[in-house]
């Protein structure tokens, strides 16, 4: 009896716990679901921040940078433009943009000239192809007759600074040659402030790169830690003259930012979960109870007439064995219902027979109680 209730028990476990973590697997694959979905729409959603911060900047850079061209027009066509000239113009674009901080020239690579000279004293003489930090840089604009941005870069006067150079040239054909440069320098923390840019905005988290600014080591702003991350991180390029920033963007709670709105359901999901699983265990075990109950008699427990037929056809089909039925007749029951009462027959028929030996005889000695009723 205790074997068949392990069993009964045994058997509703298993069904339970397979139904339960069945849910479970569907609910988890829901859930994986769920957060790629978040996590693809976080992604679209810095994808455009980040996409609009760097074409502002980018605008804004190129707008700022092409005065560098209108000087070397200048100087072009007149080397000998006076100071007094120069200083008109400089001024000029510097009340136009305030993202400019200074404008220069520095006839073959040696800075003569600054505007505004107050606070930028520490430039002039400053020998631009003589600076390792520079040279590369110089040479390059040399070479393309073009624009070449460097930065940010730390300046000699102090601050980190964007260059803009444009190399000019004089003369005409045979009697070319190499003038000098022209500088617009724009200053970096005026364009963080122009676009309220920081390290930590608005729940991102932000990171400038520039690879080789100073001609040997990359220029790092921000949390430079999310370079590191590759594929997790969105990355949109700012491109210079002869230089490319990179500008990354990541939520600093993860792309999965939001996901706790959805997890404050998962507790409802597990109780749900506990209830199906008892009530699995429950129907599961009450009718292991009611299948055993009615293969046997509810008296004596007994196989009943049914269970038994199927029980002796198995047995009988196995073959190499020998089977036989042993028939029981208890003489006097009657006597016993009638005398004693139904009850008193009903303890004789549940009274279990004794174990008989592999060699046994048909005949069985009941119990002493049993025999003293009987008598």
């Amino acid at each position: 009896m205790r074997m068949q209730y392990a069993k009964s028990y045994l058997i509703s476990i298993l069904l339970a716990v397979l139904i339960g973590a069945s849910i479970l697997l569907i609910f988890a694959g829901l859930q994986r679901r769920q957060q790629a979905a978040l996590a693809s729409q976080n992604k679209l959603v810095a994808s455009q921040e980040v996409s609009t911060v760097a074409s502002n900047i980018q605008t804004l850079l190129n707008v700022s940078m092409q005065y560098a061209d209108f000087y070397n027009m200048l100087i072009e066509n007149d080397p000998d433009l006076d100071q007094q000239e120069i200083d008109t113009f400089a001024q000029a674009i510097l009340e136009r943009n305030a993202l400019i901080d200074n404008v220069s020239l520095a006839p073959k690579g040696i800075v003569e000239y600054i505007h505004p000279l107050e606070g930028n004293e520490a430039a002039i003489g400053h020998n631009l192809l003589a600076d390792p930090q520079r040279r590369e840089h110089i040479l390059k604009t040399i070479e393309t007759e073009g624009s070449v941005a460097q930065g940010p870069v730390l300046a000699v006067q102090g601050g980190w600074k964007i260059f803009n150079r444009r190399a000019v040239f004089i003369g005409e054909g045979a009697n070319r040659e190499f003038w000098g440069l022209s500088t617009i320098t724009l200053d970096f923390n005026k364009i963080l402030q122009a676009f309220d840019l920081k390290p930590e905005n608005e729940g991102y988290l932000y990171a400038i790169r520039v690879k080789k600014a100073d001609g040997q080591n990359d220029f790092f702003w921000g949390h430079s830690e999310l370079f590191a991350r590759d594929r997790d991180i969105i990355i949109e390029t700012i491109d210079l003259p002869g230089e490319q920033w990179e500008l990354a963007i990541y939520p600093a709670a993860g792309w999965n930012t939001g996901y706790t709105d959805f997890q404050k359901t998962n507790f409802l999901f597990y109780i749900l979960t506990a209830l199906i699983f008892l009530l699995v265990f429950n129907t599961a075990k009450h009718y292991q109870e009611v299948l055993t109950a009615s293969r046997k008699d509810p008296m004596t427990g007994a196989l009943n007439k049914k269970s038994f037929e199927h029980y002796a056809r198995g047995h009988l089909k196995q073959a190499g064995k020998q089977h036989a039925f042993l028939m029981l007749d208890m003489n006097r029951f009657k006597q016993i219902n009638d005398t004693l009462g139904h009850p008193a027959g009903d303890a004789v028929l549940k009274v279990p027979l004794p174990e008989l030996p592999a060699s046994c005889a048909v005949r069985i000695a009941w119990p002493a109680s049993v025999a003293t009723n009987l008598s």
